[in-house]
């Protein structure tokens, strides 16, 4: 979240109860039947691009994730503040994967070589 949003001063990690209040800027799909993964308040702004999200998280629109390779330099200049939320305290953001292949038309060396990282994830 930016410096100035109200959770920047909550001290880590930051509970439910603590988080639902605020507004959440949550990457959706344009799908209407995507799962919410780690969506904690029920007030959220949806987008559907990673690009808007991080803008709006600087503007001080609401908290959320993001790719820390995205955001890295923002953090390190001080324009945004990392939370530490307690219900994603082990880390992990489950994403199920799908893979579709075409029968008559089998997967290339890299096409195999992704299909089975996927499959290997636990």
């Amino acid at each position: 979240c930016a410096p100035t949003h109200p959770l920047a001063n909550e001290p880590a990690p930051q509970r439910a109860d603590r988080l639902q209040p605020h507004t959440q800027v949550v990457l959706s799909e344009r799908a209407t039947r995507t799962e919410d993964i780690g969506v904690i308040s029920p007030r959220t702004w949806r987008v559907t691009h990673l690009g808007l999200k991080i803008e709006l998280l600087l503007a001080g629109v609401g908290w959320g994730s993001a790719p820390l390779t995205m955001i890295t330099e923002h953090l390190e200049r001080g324009e945004l503040v990392r939370l530490e939320p307690a219900p994603w305290a082990d880390g992990r953001h489950d994403v199920q994967l799908h893979t579709v292949v075409r029968a008559d038309r089998p997967l290339g060396p890299a096409g195999s070589w992704l299909r089975q990282r996927f499959s290997a994830q636990d």
